[in-house]
């Protein structure tokens, strides 16, 4: 049975394609992040221009986690080694925070 799609449905199916769409960008923006700066390995550390930078998110020790030999604004409240194993639930919950900071995805 057919029916008329009212403002208001029409508007939710628009909002939820929308919040997929900006899902779906957000997720692959992150695969990227993850393969070029990591390429997956979540024991990955680089030590660059001063700045050293952990697991596959390539968080900064001087400001994501306490790496405990640099000063740190430590914003994730986390050891920076927390991001060199396999468990990658804090990974996560760190890049989150990172993408909602003012900079975004520019943080990395």
């Amino acid at each position: 049975y057919g029916g008329i799609a009212t403002d208001t449905g029409f508007g939710t199916a628009r909002q939820r394609s929308k919040i997929y769409s900006a899902f779906l960008i957000t997720f692959l923006l992150g695969l990227c992040l993850v393969l070029f700066s990591s390429s997956f390995d979540t024991a990955h550390y680089e030590y660059t221009n001063g700045n050293p930078y952990y697991g596959l998110f390539h968080f900064s020790g001087l400001k994501w986690c306490d790496n405990g030999r640099h000063p740190t604004q430590n914003i994730c409240k986390i050891d920076c080694d927390e991001f060199l194993d396999d468990d990658i639930t804090d990974d996560i919950e760190c890049a989150k925070i990172v993408s909602r900071s003012k900079a975004g995805m520019l943080s990395w």
